[in-house]
């Protein structure tokens, strides 16, 4: 099980200026890979893991990158979004991987992200 948690911004817009042209840029802020169970995704040899059928939680720690982080914003220019991404995969008989995402808002204070996502 892989959380994937990354805040990016993407900016485009078309000039009216004599010049014109459409001008457009993106900055990816953080973007971090955490394995809460199992191995890391990479590994080439993987083990045999099973989870027994019900509901499973997974505690996880991610602080935010120190310093001001842009506040989300969404617009028809752009936008900065920071999402929070969990991944069961099915590394041995590759038949199944179940994912859910989530976006979470950050308005000046970091969010606790224990609360955005359940898995299963």
């Amino acid at each position: 099980i892989h959380l994937r948690i990354h805040c990016e911004a993407k900016v485009e817009w078309t000039a009216s200026s004599k010049r014109g042209g459409v001008f457009q840029s993106s900055e990816i802020y953080f973007d971090e890979l955490i394995t809460l169970w199992g191995q890391n995704p990479d590994v080439d040899d993987p083990k045999l893991l099973t989870l027994d059928p019900g509901v499973h939680k997974f505690k996880f720690n991610f602080p935010l990158p120190d310093g001001p982080l842009p506040c989300s914003l969404t617009t028809d220019k752009g936008y900065v979004r920071y999402n929070i991404e969990a991944t069961l995969l099915d590394c041995i008989r590759g038949k199944y991987n179940l994912h859910k995402d989530r976006r979470f808002l950050v308005l000046g204070t970091s969010p606790d992200l224990t609360q955005v996502i359940d898995l299963i």
